[in-house]
């Protein structure tokens, strides 16, 4: 929710980190799987690389207009990795600011190139 401050308003996520990323390991290798919101649409941000270093790999997923929908891709996306061999882990992400510069990075090339989806047959062919 809200909170004012002084007439600064500030954001409260209502989800926890563990609720929005996902951790699994194999081996010495680690992938982060991200639930990231960027205005009203969700993205799956994915890191790899060893658990020691910076991600080697980014990929990201979306843009999803639901939340949920977004927690069924990551979900998907980690049920793959498990068959090859990923193990989730309870530890905590530490690729978090990275997710976040990736999700906000392909937003903003996204909304540069918007496609036009309105279509009013009334007005735009006439």
């Amino acid at each position: 929710g809200l909170r004012d401050s002084g007439g600064m308003k500030l954001r409260y996520s209502s989800h926890s980190v563990a609720d929005r990323a996902l951790v699994l390991e194999r081996g010495q290798r680690r992938a982060e799987l991200h639930l990231q919101g960027v205005g009203e649409l969700w993205l799956v941000v994915g890191l790899a690389g060893m658990a020691t270093s910076a991600p080697e790999l980014e990929k990201c997923q979306g843009p999803y207009a639901d939340r949920n929908l977004a927690a069924g891709v990551r979900n998907a996306i980690a049920a793959a990795l498990s068959e090859r061999g990923f193990m989730p882990e309870a530890a905590e992400p530490v690729w978090l600011f990275r997710a976040r510069a990736v999700a906000l990075a392909v937003a903003s090339e996204r909304a540069d190139n918007a496609v036009a989806t309105e279509f009013d047959p009334l007005t735009d062919l006439y």
